[in-house]
């Protein structure tokens, strides 16, 4: 990477005088706003509310017709300044969100809109960081596709690859699509953490319900004489795959001898009962086994693209 790309910054005097005066002007007659509004309107259901940068006020209505006590962060006093011109009773401060002043879980829910495009993978990467520490909830947009700047644009495309080892850990409750261009889609998602909900939710069609998840882990630990876990007590982390390592792992399964000699019956040529949701795994001990979506896995494992993952790192 160069030098002038691990030193970006974003520049909060980039908004003064008539550009900060002029940007919901120049903006909000525009498809691609309204679609935003409309996400955010969706996607931000529970506060505190923290919107950095928090610009000219444009959320804020949205937050106070919901009930909800939000706060802002902005880069430009203007920015602010004209924010609380629309909203006297909204509080806002100059900072950044790369360093945001706020103890962990501050705040419920965290919006970040227009801004990840605007700093390189390096800071990127830190601002997902930032914004995951200070809420619960992420409300993110980015912009994805070819990796780098692009001719007549002046910010950033990230990769799909960039963005995903950026939010590692975390599901993408939602996404809404907002505007396609030469460089890539621009996208607004939705994130938090993983729950046991979820996990008991790829386990529905089973006919011990959500007791499947303990038996067929227990069955993996005995059957490669490791020592049982409690798989609810486990730590849960969203990831995505490639899907050569969802591959090598169904063959390192399908191919290592039970302690009891008898192959393990991983590989099969049936077709998935359920094509969609996470592939369940559980971690420990430094092994991996897949104890639900095995029918998925050998589907995906020859696509192309990422696989959700939903890991279960029990200790």
């Amino acid at each position: 990477m160069r030098k002038s790309e691990t030193a970006y910054r974003m520049v909060a005097d980039r908004y003064y005088k008539s550009t900060a005066r002029d940007y919901d002007k120049k903006r909000d007659y525009k498809p691609c706003w309204a679609r935003e509004q409309a996400a955010v309107e969706s996607f931000v259901h529970v506060g505190p509310v923290l919107d950095v940068p928090c610009g000219t006020g444009r959320y804020v209505q949205l937050y106070k017709d919901k009930g909800l006590v939000a706060q802002g962060v902005d880069a430009s006093d203007e920015m602010i300044a004209l924010a609380q011109q629309k909203h006297p009773d909204f509080v806002a401060q100059r900072g950044t969100v790369l360093d945001l002043p706020f103890p962990d879980k501050a705040f419920q829910t965290v919006v970040c809109s227009r801004l990840l495009n605007w700093l390189y993978p390096v800071d990127m990467a830190k601002a997902a960081q930032e914004l995951r520490r200070a809420g619960r909830e992420i409300v993110a947009s980015i912009r994805i596709g070819d990796k780098g700047h692009h001719k007549g644009q002046g910010n950033y495309t990230h990769s799909l690859e960039d963005w995903y080892a950026a939010i590692d850990g975390l599901m993408i409750e939602d996404y809404r699509w907002v505007l396609t261009a030469p460089d890539g889609e621009f996208g607004m998602y939705r994130l938090r953490k993983p729950r046991w909900r979820d996990v008991e939710a790829a386990f529905k069609w089973h006919k011990d319900g959500t007791g499947a998840i303990q038996r067929l882990t227990d069955n993996w630990t005995d059957c490669y004489g490791l020592r049982r876990v409690t798989a609810r007590a486990g730590r849960l982390r969203a990831e995505r795959w490639t899907h050569e390592r969802l591959k090598q792992l169904v063959i390192k399964m399908a191919r290592t001898p039970r302690i009891d000699g008898v192959e393990n019956k991983m590989m099969t040529d049936e077709l998935p009962k359920y094509e969609d949701g996470y592939i369940i795994v559980v971690r420990t001990q430094g092994h991996e086994a897949i104890i639900d979506g095995r029918r998925r896995a050998n589907r995906w494992m020859d696509t192309r693209g990422f696989c959700k993952v939903l890991v279960i790192h029990a200790t």
